[in-house]
């Protein structure tokens, strides 16, 4: 039996929020801002040439930008988006920073990184890959950075033969603890008929349950991660740090560097580099937003 080992993590945005251009231009009439909106010297006016330029290209800073100044009615004169959000950023009125989310699909991280992940409630929204209901057998097993890198040092190379050896044992006894149950829970003439459907569901969700506990931490989750900017800017602050764990803080940089694509603005102030130890994190001016 040989396991397929993964060496990274694979992050894609799948959705992001925009402003519908349509509900924009109606807000507009009904305020009687139409003249704001079709000048691009004013911030309205920049809101809609971002608005207009197409969903995906379209800076996802605008909402919050837009959120901001519908406080105050600062829709004629006013800073510029960077000012603008920097000034947010700085002042820690993090609240407009809600309105903008992005979600992530995420797979090739492991079951003990989803759990560090889990802990992030407000503004963090996951659903994860069940084990209840996906079979493991063609599970893949994450290789934990800091094995990666020093199997590259000299004299170091079993370090990662033994973790696949490990990985490999570890989905043997996973296929045989399914085996066992399998054969206890074979169904009966009883079970014949209109339940056999929803008996075999159950069943199938009793044997993977039953077999899971045999599986490792660094066995392979997916998720669907959305967060808010603000949640966004505390994740990559607090898990892209030198003290995370290096898992985490992996995916905390793969994170920053798109976020810092997708709101600029919002994520000036973050910077990834490379740390003492050898390996990537990041830096944050303002973690308190």
């Amino acid at each position: 039996m040989s396991v397929e080992l993964v060496l990274e993590p694979s992050v894609h945005v799948v959705a992001h929020t925009v402003i519908h251009p349509n509900g924009l231009a109606a807000w507009a009439d009904a305020h009687g801002m139409n003249m704001l909106l079709r000048d691009d010297g004013t911030p309205l006016g920049a809101i809609q040439r971002d608005v207009m330029s197409g969903p995906w290209s379209a800076s996802i800073d605008a909402l919050p930008e837009f959120g901001g100044r519908f406080c105050y009615r600062s829709w004629e004169k006013g800073r510029s988006r960077p000012e603008y959000l920097q000034n947010i950023v700085e002042s820690a009125h993090g609240s407009v920073l809600h309105h903008s989310t992005v979600s992530f699909a995420i797979s090739g991280v492991s079951r003990s990184l989803s759990l560090e992940l889990l802990r992030h409630h407000a503004g963090a929204d996951p659903s994860q890959e069940s084990q209840r209901y996906v079979d493991a057998a063609d599970v893949r097993f994450v290789v934990p950075p800091l094995i990666l890198a020093l199997s590259d040092e000299p004299g170091s190379e079993y370090l990662l033969a033994g973790f696949k050896d490990r990985c490999e044992r570890a989905l043997a006894s996973y296929e045989d603890q399914q085996l066992v149950l399998r054969g206890l829970l074979e169904p009966t003439d009883k079970e014949a008929g209109q339940l056999a459907v929803k008996l075999g569901t159950m069943r199938k969700k009793r044997i993977l349950e039953g077999a899971r506990s045999h599986l490792p931490n660094c066995a392979e989750t997916r998720l669907l991660w959305t967060m808010n900017l603000r949640a966004a800017r505390h994740v990559c602050a607090l898990r892209g740090g030198e003290g995370a764990d290096l898992e985490i803080r992996r995916l905390a940089v793969v994170f920053t560097r798109i976020l810092q694509q997708l709101a600029p603005h919002t994520f000036y102030d973050f910077e990834v580099y490379g740390a003492p130890d050898g390996f990537e994190a990041v830096r944050c001016l303002h973690p308190k937003v």
